[in-house]
């Protein structure tokens, strides 16, 4: 199997983007915090090969997007990585966006 085509090598990149977005953001919030190790907790549990809300995990990316302003790119990265993962799996219909993730400050 390719290196593209592997879920495992998918689901390990996408985990290490959520980790360097937390570590590379010069500040969080706590909500931010939170949201960073909610989207790792279910890459990490995805990769144990436990079921995951596949929309859960993508509000929370989405969110925690929305939330790090000093690291927009490796967020968007991450957000395009995982809509490709669910999309792939066939989970994931494009429908209009009526509500945009905002930064609560």
């Amino acid at each position: 199997m390719s290196p593209v085509q592997d879920p495992t090598l998918t689901l390990f990149t996408l985990h290490g983007l959520a980790v360097s977005l937390r570590d590379r953001a010069d500040t969080h919030t706590e909500r931010a915090e939170a949201l960073l190790l909610g989207v790792e907790r279910a890459f990490a549990q995805q990769m144990r090969g436990e079921p995951i809300d596949l929309g859960e995990l993508i509000a929370l990316a989405e969110a925690a997007a929305a939330e790090s302003d000093t690291s927009r790119r490796l967020a968007e990265k991450l957000l395009r990585g995982l809509r490709a993962m669910v999309k792939g799996a066939g989970l994931l219909v494009t429908l209009p966006k009526l509500v945009h993730a905002e930064r609560v400050l």
